[in-house]
């Protein structure tokens, strides 16, 4: 059976609230992004922001499904190397966007299901 998108969440993230991530996981206080890349590190930073942004949007998705499956399922999503190469892209004004689609696999039984995403970003 072939996969159903359950839904779509677009979420903006400024660059504050990544560095307000980083320095929440790191015990930082770095004031801008740009000091965080160059302070921790662009795998760093991105490590820090992937896991409070799926929390975030997780949320956004409002989906009636355990919350840990959910966030699993972005976090598995991400991709490590364009969220690194997006955010080491972003002026400390700019805003990341990302788009999330849920999706639920099901066996051909109908007996079993898997929940998968797909996650883009880009700069506003």
């Amino acid at each position: 059976m072939p996969s159903k998108l359950l839904k779509t969440t677009t979420k903006t993230f400024s660059g504050i609230e990544l560095t307000n991530y980083v320095n929440d996981a790191r015990g930082t206080e770095y004031e801008v992004l740009s000091a965080a890349i160059i302070g921790a590190g662009i795998s760093i930073v991105s490590a820090a922001c992937g896991k409070k942004m799926s929390g975030v949007i997780a949320t956004a998705l409002g989906l009636a499904i355990g919350a840990s499956t959910v966030v699993n399922a972005i976090i598995a999503g991400f991709d490590d190397s364009d969220l690194s190469s997006t955010i080491k892209k972003m002026d400390d004004d700019d805003k990341l966007k990302v788009t999330t689609k849920f999706y639920e696999w099901s066996s051909g039984s109908g007996n079993s299901y898997t929940y998968t995403t797909k996650v883009t970003y880009s700069i506003v």
